[in-house]
C-alpha cells in the first residue's frame, strides 16, 4: 500500500505506530502504539495523526463509523495529542483501557477533547462491541 501502510499477515492495516482493521465490518478496530509506547515511550501528535490516518485508510468508502480503540498500551502521552478529534466519520467512541495508566488517558481525552459523538471507557472488550453495535441496532 502507499504512504507506509501495509496490511498484516492477520488483516491489520499497520500505520509508523498504530495499527487498526474492521471487525465483522461494522466496527473499526484501533490498537495505539508501538512496543516503544508499551515500554514508556511518549504518544505524541504525530502518533494521533497515523491513528488518524490508518482509520481514514479504512472508513474511505463509508459514510460513519463505529470506532473501538484499545489505548491499554500507550503509558505517555502529551497533552497535544489528547487535543486531537477522533475520527470525523465516528459515530460512536469506545476507548478500550486497562490500569489506572489508560483511565487516567482515557478521561483526560474525554475531558479536554469535545467529542461530537457518543464517547465511553470499557476495560472489557466484548462490552465496548455490544456498546457500539447497539448504535446500528438503534438506526433499523
Amino acid at each position: 500500500m502507499s504512504n507506509g501502510l501495509q496490511l498484516a499477515d492477520d488483516e491489520w492495516l499497520v500505520g509508523r505506530v498504530n495499527r487498526a482493521r474492521w471487525l465483522n465490518d461494522d466496527i473499526v478496530h484501533v490498537v495505539l502504539g508501538s512496543p516503544e509506547h508499551h515500554e514508556g515511550g511518549v504518544y505524541d501528535e504525530a502518533d494521533g495523526r497515523d491513528a488518524l490516518f490508518v482509520v481514514d485508510q479504512l472508513v474511505t468508502d463509508h459514510e460513519q463509523a463505529l470506532i473501538l480503540t484499545d489505548i491499554r498500551g500507550v503509558r505517555n502521552t502529551t497533552a497535544r495529542v489528547l487535543r486531537l478529534p477522533s475520527h470525523p466519520k465516528a459515530t460512536r467512541l469506545a476507548l478500550l483501557i486497562g490500569g489506572p495508566v489508560s483511565r487516567m488517558l482515557g478521561n483526560a481525552y474525554l475531558g479536554i477533547t469535545k467529542q461530537s459523538q457518543d464517547t465511553k471507557l470499557f476495560t472489557d472488550q466484548s462490552a465496548a462491541i455490544a456498546w457500539l453495535r447497539e448504535a446500528n441496532e438503534s438506526i433499523s
